[in-house]
């Protein structure tokens, strides 16, 4: 479920308008399809690494991970 809303919001990043809810549906599908992909990847990516600092933020206990997932949402 977290792909997905951080798919959507990568999305909507980009000047698009969904519903971030997580599930990747046909308006989802249609609006990945309609989106630059190098822009969308750089989004993505971005929305990834704040997933993990969010994490990070709200339990410190996973402080510890945090180089290696920046890292992993990098990629």
């Amino acid at each position: 479920k977290q792909t997905g809303k951080i798919v959507q919001r990568a999305l909507n990043n980009c000047g698009n308008t969904l519903l971030v809810d997580g599930s990747i549906g046909k308006n989802t599908f249609a609006t990945i399809n309609c989106t630059n992909a190098e822009m969308l990847m750089s989004e993505i990516r971005q929305e990834h690494a704040q997933f993990y600092l969010d994490l990070i933020a709200a339990k410190p206990k996973f402080e510890k991970y945090r180089k290696g997932w920046l890292r992993r949402a990098a990629a």
